[in-house]
């Protein structure tokens, strides 16, 4: 559990790493890079997010409660409970509201005013549905202490039913993440593209399809998610689900950008080699590189008075595309 935990949050901080990487040197108009502004955002809670999964591991998640010490047991109720679950709220809702911004950027409201509109109502319920989420994950037992102080002698409390809030919420995002889905659909029909970027594209939306897969699985899970006798033990595939789903969402919302990335790093390759392929090509642009030398040939006459071919060749101008 620890491995896999350290592996997906170490995959989801280097897709983020990545992504950044194919920001345009210079200043850009922020409006244009929202969308990684956000990632930035959710960088800390991604970090976070690895940390306290691994701690909450060091601390006895996946074991039986009484196997515990009571400062084990209080420190899991802390981090696995409370802090872990209002951290996963955050950074899948901003995760979300990344891929929303970078549709917001590929289908501008001058373009296509419906389309650009629904991702806007989209965004909104994405972030009505996290913040609620996240506001009842906080306050879901009065005292708030209770989350974590329920099994000591003499704690007095009450607790929300977290069981319907985690149920409903896992149904909110099978439905949002069905629709994020679907949005660009029909507009990406529209284009005539190439074999090898339908494979691309439609790459994009199998991963995607990875995080309803996981959303399901933790749905169904929620059934014990609450207050439970022994939470360290029966949390413990509910907590696993939507660990996988924190990452899943941000891995994808970063694989759109780190598909170009490695799209420009192949063009740049294959633009190289058809040079050492191509003599002509190489040819161009060394005869390119003389004209711009200040020591040129002055035109010399032939017999006739007229420029030579060889110095007119030498001395006139290329046509630009060839440059």
């Amino acid at each position: 559990m620890t491995v896999m935990t350290a592996i997906l949050g170490s995959v989801s901080l280097t897709c983020i790493a990545l992504r950044l990487m194919t920001r345009p040197p210079g200043p850009t108009q922020w409006t244009n890079m929202i969308d990684d502004w956000v990632m930035i955002v959710n960088t800390p809670v991604v970090a976070v997010f690895l940390a306290l999964g691994l701690l909450v591991i060091k601390e006895g998640f996946g074991r039986d409660l009484y196997t515990l010490s009571f400062g084990e047991i209080t420190t899991v109720q802390k981090v696995m409970v409370y802090a872990y679950e209002i951290m996963f709220s955050v950074t899948t809702t901003l995760s979300r509201i990344s891929i929303l911004c970078f549709y917001l950027r590929v289908f501008p409201f001058i373009v296509l005013p419906a389309l650009n509109m629904v991702i806007r109502v989209t965004m909104v319920v994405v972030v009505a549905v996290g913040l609620s989420l996240g506001v009842a994950l906080v306050f879901q037992c009065t005292p708030v202490s209770y989350v974590w102080d329920w099994w000591k002698e003499g704690a007095y409390g009450h607790c929300i039913d977290t069981a319907a809030v985690a149920l409903s919420h896992g149904a909110l995002s099978i439905a949002l993440d069905i629709w994020i889905m679907l949005i660009p659909l029909p507009e990406i029909r529209k284009l005539h593209l190439p074999l090898r970027k339908k494979i691309s594209v439609g790459f994009i939306f199998v991963a995607w399809v990875s995080v309803i897969g996981v959303v399901v699985p933790r749905t169904v899970e929620m059934k014990v998610f609450k207050v439970s006798q022994n939470a360290t033990w029966n949390l413990f595939y509910p907590i696993l689900w939507g660990m996988c789903e924190g990452y899943a969402t941000v891995i994808c919302a970063c694989m759109p950008r780190i598909y170009m990335l490695f799209s420009g790093i192949h063009r740049k390759r294959s633009s190289s080699s058809s040079m050492q392929r191509d003599p002509h090509l190489s040819e161009l642009i060394v005869v390119s590189s003389l004209h711009s030398e200040p020591n040129l040939p002055r035109p010399t006459a032939n017999a006739a008075g007229s420029i030579s071919p060889i110095t007119r060749a030498a001395t006139a101008p290329l046509p630009l595309g060839a440059v």
